[in-house]
């Protein structure tokens, strides 16, 4: 979806209202929060037009779980909502994915049609607790929507829950209830109670044979998961921070707003490098005058998951580069 200036937008990790100040290209906006006025640069994919319904079953939804995490029943949901009475092809039908399980929960979704191209839900979800994933347009029923859900706790490492949930309109709508624990109606899908569990196995000499080797030729067969085990495959423990490699084509932009896009940028490293469980990573950060890097220093000296780092000289990256060791 595109977006122009001065758009009222959601912005899905964390459902607040925003405006779009500025669009950098297709694929960065930057917009500023409503309640605080922050200004923070987003991807595209993690922005919707914004939508009063929407604002309100977040809240809602927040505020439910809040005062009963429990009505959550035991297990990982696909919830569509809607209300029977007044559902329309006019009327996109917002789906949550409810994470009733004692762990906070990774997740890797594609979701694809007959008539669309795949598209890429991804985040993570804490225990007992709603996230939006999208908007389903009511006319994507007639075209077979199906998601292909990955998903594992942060407290096992390499455990990967697949799911494939096919939706059919029939037993769609045969799935009609009222879902009391966010006090609304729609159809709900089991995710955690038909998957299977992937492991790496002890004698794959590495994460990329193994994705090699799940891939199946045969129709029919076992897909491969495409969350944790894709990523760890193909993550760079590599950050160049410098702006032309994150944004190639910027244009014109403040020194302020390469500061801050360059943490920002920073921060989702070191979490992806922590998720996905990898030990030794390098920021490249230059020399300049050292605002960059002694940010990002005083950043890790906090962070209690870092165990050492350093920006001593590198044979490969030089000065500017600061070598981080992770638990």
């Amino acid at each position: 979806m595109s977006f122009n200036k001065n758009d009222r937008v959601i912005y899905l990790p964390t459902g607040e209202t925003a405006s779009v100040i500025k669009v950098v290209n297709e694929d960065i906006v930057y917009i500023r929060m409503e309640k605080d006025r922050e200004e923070i640069p987003a991807m595209t994919e993690d922005v919707i037009a914004y939508r009063s319904e929407l604002v309100a079953n977040k809240v809602e939804t927040a505020q439910s779980i809040e005062q009963n995490a429990a009505r959550i029943p035991e297990g990982l949901w696909l919830c569509f909502q809607y209300k029977m009475s007044s559902i329309s092809p006019e009327t996109p039908i917002p789906v949550f994915l409810a994470n009733g399980l004692k762990d906070d929960l990774g997740y890797d979704i594609n979701f694809f049609t007959n008539e669309s191209e795949p598209q890429s839900l991804r985040g993570k979800i804490k225990a007992n607790s709603i996230e939006l994933l999208h908007e389903l347009a009511f006319d994507q029923l007639n075209a077979h929507p199906q998601y292909e859900i990955d998903w594992s706790s942060f407290t096992e490492n390499n455990k990967i829950n697949t799911t494939d949930i096919k939706i059919k309109a029939a037993q769609f709508f045969n799935k009609f209830a009222e879902v009391s624990w966010i006090h609304s109606q729609g159809s709900i899908y089991s995710v955690s109670d038909h998957h299977q569990l992937i492991r790496p196995s002890q004698k794959t000499e590495s994460l990329k044979e193994y994705a090699r080797a799940m891939r199946k030729p045969t129709k029919g067969s076992a897909r491969e998961p495409s969350w944790e085990i894709k990523a760890k495959a193909d993550f760079n423990n590599v950050l160049d921070l410098h702006i032309e490699k994150l944004l190639p084509n910027q244009g014109k932009i403040s020194p302020g707003e390469v500061f801050k896009i360059q943490l920002q940028h920073f921060e989702r490293f070191i979490e992806e490098a922590l998720r996905l469980g990898v030990k030794q990573v390098f920021v490249l950060h230059g020399i300049g005058k050292g605002k960059l890097k002694n940010e990002i220093s005083s950043r890790l000296i906090m962070d209690h998951r870092v165990n050492i780092f350093k920006n001593e000289f590198h044979p490969q990256y030089g000065h500017g580069a600061t070598e981080i060791w992770l638990y």
